[in-house]
């Protein structure tokens, strides 16, 4: 086929006509047949090239979907963990202490189970030598042991317990200083919240009477046994002097003995520092409601 200046402008642009026309300017039209050749040459081989460069363009763009059409495929058929099964202790006393630490054992291997644990303090407390924090025999940090260093792998939250939701398995718990709501859902639910001082009703006890469950009350009477020493050191009437210095105990078991034992031995080794103070002024008195002995301690 030969070559015309027409098949030449055919296949190219506004911008190869401007060109062409220079060409025609300088070499003249005898050199016309010879550049046309070269020329067709040329604009076949960016023909072909821009052939190849569009199909690169598709194919990589077919790629990248099909990548990403299998990543989310991927990503959709992996399956969600199972939710794992929840146990919820309330109590960090003994009862919900050792439950926890028998079930971590039970359930060592067991990892689709959590335990949880809900306590008022965030430590244990060895609640049978309270009487010692309060006679000053022993110091705080050798009867409580921090929950989270006891409970290896056991979730342990501390507040207080507000509400139990048995129809739909969840705890309501507040936590904080600011008293937030928190709910806790559980599988099983294991209930160790221990008990409170029954005072039996009887008029001015709850108010005047000093109890001996946890570790406040202890330091609590141990600063009023002090300040009772003080008062009647400075005490000119034999009368405030006498009731200052009367120490009662109500209840002889094995808690009550412990106290007043305790608490005996506190003052009286206390007495050489207050010199208006004398043994013969203390009384120290155990009241049991039951008709047998007292518990026995050794």
């Amino acid at each position: 086929m030969p070559i015309t200046i027409a098949s030449i402008m055919n296949l190219m642009g506004p911008d190869m006509m401007v060109i062409l026309l220079i060409v025609l300017l300088l070499f003249g039209a005898k050199k016309l047949p010879e550049l046309a050749r070269g020329m067709g040459r040329a604009v076949k081989e960016f023909g072909a090239a821009r052939d190849v460069l569009a199909a690169s363009r598709w194919f990589s763009t077919a790629s990248h979907r099909q990548l990403r059409y299998r990543k989310n495929s991927m990503i959709a058929r992996v399956p969600r963990s199972p939710r794992k099964k929840r146990i919820v202790i309330l109590g960090g006393g003994f009862g919900g202490v050792y439950a926890a630490i028998h079930l971590k054992k039970l359930l060592a291997r067991q990892s689709a189970v959590e335990i949880c644990l809900v306590s008022r303090d965030n430590f244990f407390l060895f609640t049978p030598m309270l009487h010692e924090i309060a006679a000053s025999d022993l110091e705080i940090t050798n009867i409580v042991n921090p929950l989270r260093k006891l409970l290896h792998k056991v979730d342990v939250m501390v507040g207080d317990v507000n509400e139990i939701d048995l129809p739909n398995k969840r705890v309501l718990i507040s936590r904080g200083y600011r008293n937030d709501s928190q709910q806790v859902d559980y599988d099983h639910l294991v209930i160790a919240l221990g008990s409170i001082t029954n005072f039996y009703t009887l008029p001015g006890f709850p108010e005047l009477a000093l109890a001996m469950k946890s570790l406040p009350d202890a330091i609590r009477l141990r600063a009023q046994i002090i300040r009772h020493l003080e008062e009647a050191n400075s005490e000119c009437n034999p009368t405030n002097r006498q009731s200052l210095l009367t120490f009662v105990v109500a209840g002889g078991g094995f808690a009550g003995v412990e106290t007043v034992a305790a608490l005996n031995d506190f003052v009286r080794e206390a007495l050489p520092f207050y010199p208006n103070l004398c043994e013969d002024m203390l009384r120290v008195m155990l009241v049991h409601s039951g008709s047998g002995n007292p518990a026995r301690i050794g």
